[in-house]
């Protein structure tokens, strides 16, 4: 099966399941597919999850997809850890309901309020970016 073709299935699998419950659900699949494989597998998921993170970590100060990759070097560690699984599983409720609460807050507003609050928004993101230049260099 092409890779390209697996990794498709795993996502619609993994967007398929219930918010809450979705990281638990790979590591108990993940664990049903590694029974009678060796410990060389798990220490191969965990590196790759390990390099995984810290190269977002490294493009949160670059141009780069930061927090994605940062996501999925820990998804391979959930596969990994059920307590890491769990932990996911409740960050994600968390950044549901606060995204819902930005949500409904941006569409109560005025038009020119939705202005002035990306240029706050732009004007902390660069000082942001500043700041992690100056502490980089």
């Amino acid at each position: 099966m092409p890779l390209i073709t697996t990794i498709k299935s795993f996502w619609n699998e993994f967007k398929d399941s219930e918010p809450g419950r979705r990281f638990e659900e790979f590591y108990e699949k993940r664990q049903e597919e590694r029974k009678g494989s060796g410990i060389w597998q798990r220490i191969l998921y965990l590196g790759i999850g390990l390099a995984l993170v810290a190269a977002g970590v490294a493009f949160l100060a670059l141009p780069g997809p930061g927090l994605l990759v940062m996501a999925l070097g820990l998804a391979l560690m959930a596969g990994e850890f059920r307590t890491m699984a769990r932990g996911l599983d409740q960050v994600e409720v968390g950044l549901r309901a606060a995204g819902q609460k930005l949500r409904e807050w941006w569409q109560r507003l005025k038009p020119y309020q939705r202005v002035l609050s990306m240029a706050a928004g732009a004007v902390m993101v660069m000082a942001a970016a500043d700041l992690l230049y100056q502490w980089v260099m």
